[in-house]
């Protein structure tokens, strides 16, 4: 995610921020802005999310469809999603596990010079 004072999302639609005293606006911008039809005024800085490597604004509706899809997929698939994120948890952790340990390396290291 991220955030600004000025957004556009995939579709199009301008999303922004409508406090002109907090952003360094471009002389004319904010007053293009607000009389542009396809830009929306928000009353909090504009954030984006991304699906599925696009990037929308939170505001517009026009992902809900593609979250809308993967939701979707998820519940349908819910039982192999768990198996393996239940996999890939044991996995993680056993790779950790047979990681050395940074401090123990160090005081067997000092241990070994006398110190």
């Amino acid at each position: 995610m991220s955030a600004g004072c000025r957004r556009q999302c995939k579709c199009g639609r301008t999303f922004y921020h409508h406090d002109r005293d907090d952003y360094d606006w471009d002389p004319g911008e904010f007053e293009g802005l607000e009389a542009d039809p396809n830009a929306t005024s928000l009353d909090y800085t504009v954030e984006t999310l991304t699906i599925a490597g696009t990037e929308y604004c939170m505001d517009c509706d026009c992902w809900h469809g593609q979250a809308r899809m993967i939701k979707g997929w998820l519940d349908h698939h819910a039982r192999h999603v768990a198996q393996y994120l239940t996999l890939e948890k044991q996995r993680k952790q056993a790779e950790a596990d047979a990681s050395p340990v940074v401090a123990d390396a160090l005081i067997a290291e000092q241990r070994k010079e006398g110190k």
